[in-house]
């Protein structure tokens, strides 16, 4: 029988650090204990010194005292040392964490002379590139996960069933974001991490089974992509352009999607295209066509998410391109026809089930002129970024006129803020594997990898050597 998580009591220590010298080195800490009540724990310190206290499960499993509600506690500062204790509880830590990532610390039970002090003792933990994306504090109802870098996870969790106690686990993280724990009680937590939310299913045999969901609130806060663009320059020799996409969404959901041509002129874009056509594919399969987006059977709502997603407006009578479509996980394309400027855009809307991850598109650069991308991060925190401009690396796939050295500048505002290096400068093969980029090797394409602020940026890629030919252009939110 399914029970309900009850968020009564969380046994865990939601901790406010701080310090005469300033905050603790951030990251996730993985310690022991000299007490066979509970031997291990975890503890993650955040940029900004708050942090979150996990017990692991005690020598026979049973939760640690009692997973009372003293678990929820609050650090103060105290000289060169970390306190931390609660009025009334029977409860106090003291804990110093050198600058190195040593932590050491004893706890004590003032008003219960029968507990002895234990002695705990923790690293920061090492990172691994298969479970780093996964790290940090995931907060639910009832159920709560600290995730090392490493790949190790704590767990705690009060039940309806046991509503006075907190039951806690110690497991891993698999490369898939696969998540698997045990305790006490026979306890066991199995579930999957995406996109910053862990769901999943606790089970204790003959006690309960229930269903939960946390979500990692650094990751919620972080920036993702509000619009992403392509400017393009499609010919009578090469008059169709593609622009891919993916998503991270899990059902189909609608995205805003726009070929701008004849309402570039207002913004001082010569030779726009006059009437772009706009085809719409995801999983091999059309979705939608529209030549003149108010002869769309949904130009309301298209004017609709456009004005919510912040994009600029068309006017009714315009031979401008839009689509507002549900497309599916994975890979997706727009294939754009016609000859002039076209302003490719990609909006997720406020209906959309997951982040958009990646876009790109293959431009011919001319002698002397350049290319363009642009791309708007909102959010709170900001965000890894992955920027690549493909010349020699198309050869693989059989394209032999590629732009042999291409080049880069990212700017924001106006201001340059980087420029692209050669992919042989640099290790990028974890980033690779986590965004699903294609390997680029000892190769003088062009890679960029950025934090970035919540922003609006534009990427312009040239010919270093001023010759004309092929790349790939490419945007990718690391996870």
């Amino acid at each position: 029988m399914k029970h309900t998580i009850s968020t009564v009591v969380i046994a865990l220590c939601v901790c406010v650090i701080a310090h005469a010298a300033g905050t603790p080195p951030a990251g996730v800490y993985i310690g022991t204990t000299d007490n066979f009540r509970f031997r291990s724990f975890a503890l993650v310190v955040r940029d900004d010194g708050t942090g979150v206290f996990i017990p692991g499960p005690g020598n026979q499993g049973e939760p640690p005292y009692g997973g009372r509600r003293q678990w929820l506690e609050v650090f103060a500062p105290s000289s060169d040392t970390f306190e931390l204790g609660a009025p009334g509880t029977d409860f106090w830590h003291q804990i110093s964490i050198t600058p190195s990532g040593a932590l050491s610390g004893i706890m004590r039970f003032p008003r219960t002379p029968s507990i002895p002090d234990i002695r705990i003792q923790a690293e920061r933990s090492a990172s691994t590139i298969a479970a780093a994306k996964y790290a940090g504090y995931y907060r639910g109802d009832g159920v709560s996960f600290i995730i090392a870098p490493s790949g190790q996870l704590f767990v705690i969790c009060a039940t309806d069933a046991r509503n006075d106690v907190g039951l806690s686990g110690a497991g891993y993280v698999g490369p898939g974001g696969q998540i698997s724990a045990s305790g006490g009680f026979r306890l066991s937590f199995s579930g999957q991490i995406e996109d910053g939310i862990l769901t999943g299913t606790v089970y204790s045999a003959g006690f309960f089974s229930s269903d939960f969901s946390c979500i990692n609130p650094a990751f919620a806060a972080r920036a993702t992509f509000a619009n992403t663009s392509a400017l393009l320059r499609l010919s009578a020799s090469e008059p169709v352009a593609i622009v891919g996409f993916v998503t991270a969404s899990t059902t189909p959901s609608n995205y805003l999607l726009r070929a701008v041509g004849p309402s570039l002129a207002s913004f001082g874009v010569g030779g726009a295209a006059d009437s772009p056509t706009l085809t719409v594919y995801s999983g091999g399969q059309t979705i939608a066509r529209n030549s003149g987006w108010f002869s769309a059977s949904n130009a309301a709502a298209i004017s609709t998410a456009a004005a919510a997603a912040g994009a600029f407006p068309l006017p009714s009578n315009s031979d401008d391109s839009a689509s507002l479509a549900p497309v599916g996980a994975g890979q997706n394309h727009m294939v754009i026809d016609g000859t002039g400027s076209v302003l490719a855009e990609i909006y997720p809307t406020t209906s959309a089930a997951g982040e958009l991850v990646n876009m790109s598109t293959r431009v011919t650069i001319v002698r002397g002129s350049t290319a363009s991308v642009g791309f708007v991060l909102a959010g709170t925190v900001p965000r890894k970024v992955l920027i690549r401009a493909v010349g020699p690396g198309l050869a693989r796939f059989g394209i032999p006129n590629f732009v042999a050295e291409p080049a880069f500048t990212v700017y924001s505002g106006g201001q340059s803020l980087a420029h692209g290096v050669p992919a042989s400068a640099i290790d990028l093969s974890g980033i690779s594997e986590a965004t699903g980029a294609f390997g680029l090797g000892a190769t003088t394409d062009q890679v960029a990898l950025l934090e970035l602020p919540p922003g609006a940026y534009t990427v312009e890629v040239s010919a270093s050597t001023n010759a004309a030919g092929v790349a790939l252009l490419e945007l990718y939110r690391v996870p």
